[in-house]
C-alpha cells in the first residue's frame, strides 16, 4: 500500500492568487529593507552560512548582517 505517498504524486501547489500575492509581498519586503538599510551586508563569508537540514524546506539557520542603525550618523 503506497497511500502515504499519494500527496507527493502529480502537480500540486497553492490556488490561484496566492503565488502572485506571495511574490508581491516578498518583493516589496526586500525593496523596503534595502531602501531603509542601504548599507546592509553579510557579516560572514557566503560559504560560512549554515543551512538547516530539512526535507521540507531549504532555509538558513541565521542570516548574520551588519548595517548602520537608523538615526545614527557617524561623526555627528
Amino acid at each position: 500500500n503506497r497511500a502515504h505517498l499519494s500527496f507527493g504524486q502529480g502537480e500540486h501547489g497553492c490556488p490561484f492568487p496566492v503565488p502572485e500575492l506571495a511574490e508581491i509581498i516578498a518583493r516589496t519586503s526586500v525593496e523596503v529593507l534595502l531602501d531603509r538599510l542601504p548599507d546592509i551586508e553579510l557579516s560572514v563569508k557566503p560559504d560560512e552560512l549554515e543551512w538547516v537540514p530539512s526535507f521540507w524546506v531549504r532555509r538558513l539557520a541565521a542570516l548574520p548582517v551588519r548595517f548602520t542603525p537608523a538615526g545614527f550618523r557617524p561623526g555627528a
